[in-house]
C-alpha cells in the first residue's frame, strides 16, 4: 500500500461520510510504525477497503447489482450471492459457494469516476440493505 492510496482512501471516506473509517484510517497510518493498529484494523482490513471502494491501482471487479457469480453461473446454485459488506452507495458481495467476490453499486447508473476510485450512486441494491449517501 502505498502512501498516495491510503490518501485517496480517506479521502472517499470522507466523501461518502464514513468518517469513523477516516479516522480509524488516520490512527492505522500514524501507528502503523510498530504493527499494531487500533480499532483492530490490519493491513488486510485496510487492503479490503482499498478494494472494496475500488481504489487504484487496487479494486474487485465491479457487476451489476444483483448478478449472479460469474464463476458458478446462474442464481438457483446452491450457495450463491450474498451481500458481505454495505457501504454507502454499494456493496461488496461474495458466493458463498466458491469465494468468488465483487462490488455491485446501488444503481445501474452509477460508475466509479475514474482515477479516484470513487463511486457515486443515490438508490439501494439487494433489497432494502443499502443505505444511499446523504
Amino acid at each position: 500500500m502505498t502512501r498516495d492510496s491510503l490518501i485517496a482512501l480517506g479521502k472517499e471516506f470522507r466523501r461518502l461520510g464514513m468518517s469513523d473509517h477516516a479516522e480509524a484510517l488516520a490512527a492505522y497510518y500514524r501507528s502503523n510504525q510498530g504493527n499494531v493498529a487500533p480499532y483492530g484494523w490490519s493491513d488486510a482490513h485496510v487492503q479490503a477497503w482499498l478494494n472494496r471502494l475500488r481504489i487504484p491501482p487496487y479494486g474487485l471487479p465491479l457487476q451489476p447489482r444483483n448478478s449472479a457469480c460469474t464463476g458458478c453461473g446462474p442464481e438457483g446454485v446452491q450457495g450463491g450471492p450474498r451481500t458481505h459488506v454495505t457501504f454507502p452507495g454499494g456493496c461488496e458481495v461474495a458466493c458463498d459457494r466458491c469465494g468468488a467476490r465483487w462490488v455491485e453499486l446501488a444503481n445501474t447508473e452509477a460508475k466509479p469516476l475514474g482515477a479516484t476510485g470513487s463511486v457515486q450512486s443515490s438508490g439501494h441494491s439487494r433489497g432494502d440493505r443499502l443505505s444511499s449517501p446523504k
